[in-house]
């Protein structure tokens, strides 16, 4: 059973590949402006058959309001490419959990709710953090490289997985890092 788990920023995640197959719950975030090609800015999770779940920085408009009504805010779900497939369909409205004082990625999370319910199926949020040694998938579209520049941002799927490591070593991890 796949299970949506909420996870660092995009770009924190590298040597992925590219997905064989496309996961219906998932998708593309499309807007004006938009840095990857044919608008695209984030990926979303289908939560519900009109609310998807994304990054709050990647739905932030140059007001930096809460919640609002998108101009031109499109979503592509169960897809393998940014530009075709699977159902395209309108964002009607945002709303940001977001606290700027935290840094931009500081309570990181947007409901986006979109025109009209879609066919494809919801994923199951997980209510609880996977098992150590537990095998996991991450999918998204992902990041290529640090500029940010269009050619950076792929049109195809990505995806890479992971198995689930125990609290204490990543704290090792990250203290090591810290002090490189």
């Amino acid at each position: 059973m796949a299970l949506a788990v909420i996870a660092t920023p995009a770009n924190a995640i590298i040597n992925g590949t590219e997905s064989a197959e496309p996961y219906a719950f998932f998708g593309s975030l499309q807007a004006p402006g938009a840095p990857g090609s044919n608008g695209h800015g984030c990926g979303v999770t289908l939560i519900a058959p009109q609310w998807v779940l994304t990054g709050s920085h990647c739905a932030r408009v140059p007001t930096l309001a809460h919640n609002g009504v998108p101009r031109g805010w499109k979503v592509r779900l169960g897809s393998l490419d940014t530009k075709s497939g699977g159902e395209l369909v309108d964002v009607d409205k945002f709303y940001r959990l977001a606290n700027e004082r935290e840094g931009y990625f500081g309570r990181d999370h947007s409901l986006l709710h979109l025109a009209t319910p879609v066919k494809a199926k919801p994923i199951r949020v997980a209510s609880r953090t996977p098992a150590d040694g537990t095998a996991v998938r991450f999918v998204g579209w992902g990041n290529m490289c640090a500029e940010g520049e269009p050619p950076c941002y792929p049109d195809r799927l990505q995806e890479a997985d992971f198995v689930v490591q125990p609290i204490s070593s990543v704290l090792l991890a990250s203290r090591a890092l810290r002090s490189a």
